[in-house]
């Protein structure tokens, strides 16, 4: 997670004062977090814990499992994305740096979209379906930098910035299984994701797509949700403590899935490369502000 996340930050906005930033995270980690003060928690996870400079700790996701092979039928979910989204040549995915203060951490959150609304605003949907569908697309890919960075990543820049009001979340159900929400608005909120395109169908066939604006729906769930946030806010700031507390600032949390959580000393296996180390180094050099792919705001 951290490396592509700090190169494309340092692209976008080199003067970012990335050592005022208390969390640097994947939504897929405060997720599993979330889950766990809710007790809803059933699979063991694992999330590596790094102190850099001074306060800010990287999270990042431990997969046992890093391939997956197929076998057999899966599902429409993919094909539907690939029909009623506009997804540039060699472009494979879209991620998304959010910021936000939570609980007093001042967070940056990196997560997959699945595409935004091109040109209408998420308030001037329709029941025009097509129309509303044709203006889904995926943010591109381009040309490679001049100059060569440090660790293996390479960066290419190209199109333009998409405003966070405009990102989507598209899922996809069997007619006659409706979408959990108590599990998709938490992954909505986490991201501040504003919109969610749901389809559902009969043997493939999507006859029954909807857009919505789910603005409104993430604000009722917060208030909803003030105690086990609370929870959360807590755990994520032991967690930071007992690592800062430890003698080479890095650290394993771990879960069985159940009721138990526990953090171990880490290997001291640093996450990123020296150049980007700097970074802290320079802290108070820079202004703090906001990238330009980032929204910010407290939650």
């Amino acid at each position: 997670m951290p490396l592509p996340l700090f190169r494309a930050l340092a692209i976008e906005n080199p003067e970012y004062d990335i050592g005022d930033v208390d969390l640097v995270t994947d939504r897929n980690n405060i997720r599993k977090l979330l889950r766990f003060v809710q007790g809803s928690s059933s699979k063991p996870f694992k999330i590596e814990v790094e102190i850099a400079g001074d306060k800010t700790a990287l999270f990042t996701r431990v997969e046992e499992q890093t391939t997956e092979t197929i076998s057999g039928f899966k599902g429409y979910g993919h094909n539907f994305e690939k029909a009623y989204t506009k997804i540039p040549t060699g472009s494979t995915a879209h991620h998304r740096i959010v910021g936000y203060t939570f609980g007093g951490l001042k967070c940056l959150v990196r997560h997959e979209t699945d595409g935004y609304i091109g040109s209408r605003t998420p308030r001037e949907l329709t029941d025009d379906l097509s129309n509303a569908l044709k203006g889904l697309s995926i943010s591109k890919v381009g040309s490679p930098i001049n100059r060569p960075l440090p660790g293996a990543v390479i960066v290419k820049t190209d199109g333009k910035a998409v405003d966070p009001s405009s990102t989507l979340e598209i899922k996809t159900r069997v007619a006659h299984r409706q979408l959990d929400m108590a599990e998709v608005v938490p992954q909505l909120w986490i991201s501040q994701t504003p919109n969610l395109v749901v389809g559902y169908h009969r043997n493939g066939v999507f006859d029954n797509v909807r857009p919505r604006d789910m603005t409104d729906e993430l604000r009722r769930w917060e208030s909803a949700n003030q105690s086990d946030l609370c929870k959360l806010a807590a755990l994520l700031t032991k967690i930071i403590k007992v690592v800062k507390l430890s003698g080479n600032g890095v650290a394993l949390v771990q879960s069985n899935g159940l009721s138990n959580l526990s953090i171990v000393a880490g290997n001291g296996k640093r996450a990123l490369p020296d150049d980007l180390y700097a970074k802290w180094e320079q802290k108070g050099e820079g202004s703090v502000g906001s990238s330009k792919q980032a929204d910010q705001g407290d939650v």
